[in-house]
């Protein structure tokens, strides 16, 4: 689902708001502290998850502070490539109404259909749990202060079990599944005996060939260090003529001098 458009009129704080123009992917909302961003989203919810025949404390908490006024809510939102429109109002003279390619339902028969479009169960009474009520929506549905808490996958179990079991068996199951388990078992029996234990084909010689170049590197290892040695002998004789040059021109300066 992707929402395109919320309105909203008294609900809680909110006299009248719209959030228009929303896309595809991430989007957000920002205010400053107060400004009725969580309201926002508590209105999305009630719209969506809460029947429009709701009583008691749950459209109390939907009214602004000491007014006996009716929430709306009204959303446009696509859904597989469809546009619906969904209005509920609370309170007083509750109503629902969905509209959407070909179809136009008002009453409860707007609950049914939500609940056959989105895949949760509505309460029989009371306010809607996410834990309990929006289906694969409520694992999606983080409120303030509750981020802590533990994932509650109840409602939402029979969703995610049909899309694993749904991406397990297309890449496993059928012609796809049986061709996949061909592919690998030639890639294999390529490269292995029948064992497994020894290889073959171009793993067989590929190994040889990093032996023999294990052997190379041993040898040229080996001259290596030779001539490393000789360098260090050379070094000491080149060393130990020097010192004798000087020496030898010493005496013979010495001698010099005394002659």
């Amino acid at each position: 689902m992707q929402l395109r458009r919320i309105e909203i009129r008294d609900f809680r704080k909110l006299g009248h708001a719209v959030v228009d123009g929303l896309g595809d992917g991430l989007n957000v909302i920002v205010g400053n502290n107060e400004a009725g961003k969580s309201t926002l989203l508590a209105a999305l919810r009630a719209v969506l998850f809460e029947r429009h025949r709701v009583t008691g404390e749950v459209t109390r908490a939907m009214l602004p502070h000491g007014q006996a006024v009716r929430p709306e809510i009204s959303i446009v939102f696509d859904l597989k490539g469809e546009r619906w429109q969904l209005k509920k109002a609370f309170n007083q003279r509750p109503e629902a109404e969905l509209t959407g390619p070909g179809v136009r339902l008002t009453g409860d028969a707007v609950e049914e259909r939500l609940s056959d479009l989105f895949g949760f169960r509505p309460p029989e009474r009371g306010a809607a749990k996410p834990d309990e009520h929006h289906g694969i929506y409520g694992l999606l549905w983080v409120e303030q202060a509750s981020a802590h808490k533990a994932m509650a996958a109840t409602a939402a179990r029979g969703s995610l079990a049909a899309a694993l079991e749904s991406e397990v068996g297309q890449v496993m199951g059928g012609e796809r599944g049986r061709h996949l388990l061909t592919m690998a078992e030639e890639r294999r029996n390529a490269f292995w005996d029948k064992r497994g234990d020894k290889p073959k084909g171009a793993l067989r010689a590929l190994r040889e060939s990093i032996g023999n170049l294990d052997g190379q590197r041993a040898v040229l290892e080996a001259g290596l260090r030779r001539h490393d040695e000789q360098v260090a002998a050379l070094t000491g004789k080149t060393e130990a003529l020097a010192r004798h040059d000087r020496e030898n021109r010493l005496a013979l300066a010495v001698r010099s001098v005394e002659e």
